[in-house]
């Protein structure tokens, strides 16, 4: 399941485009059916590796519903990086990689946006 994994082509052409700022990282994902406790487990795990970046969630929550638009995401989650070196270390992690068969149980559809941090 790839579309739920960073690969490196875009990975390289982001850190290349964007320089080495700060970040601010946009995660929208739909969750698979009755799976809340899986992502759950997957956000537990996520956290401790996310800090040893320099990661700082600063929002995250569930969807109340679409105002503009119809694709419709169960939950967002937004995350300050210091660099985007910092966001390249956290995705290839090993850590971070091996949790890839939780985070494919747990989510049907995911789409990620990077930003410049004012």
């Amino acid at each position: 399941m790839t579309g739920l994994n960073v690969e490196s082509d875009p990975l390289a052409k982001l850190v290349m485009r964007a320089g080495d700022g700060a970040i601010i990282v946009v995660n929208f994902v739909r969750l698979q059916p009755d799976k809340q406790e899986a992502h759950q487990r997957y956000l537990d795990a996520v956290g401790p590796i996310l800090a040893r970046y320099g990661g700082l969630p600063s929002y995250a929550g569930e969807s109340l519903g679409t105002l503009i638009g119809e694709e419709h995401w169960d939950r967002v989650a937004i995350t300050h990086y210091p660099s985007t070196q910092a966001l390249h270390n956290f995705v290839t992690d090993p850590d971070f990689v091996a949790l890839a068969p939780l985070r494919h149980d747990a989510l049907e559809a995911g789409v990620v946006h990077v930003f410049r941090a004012p």
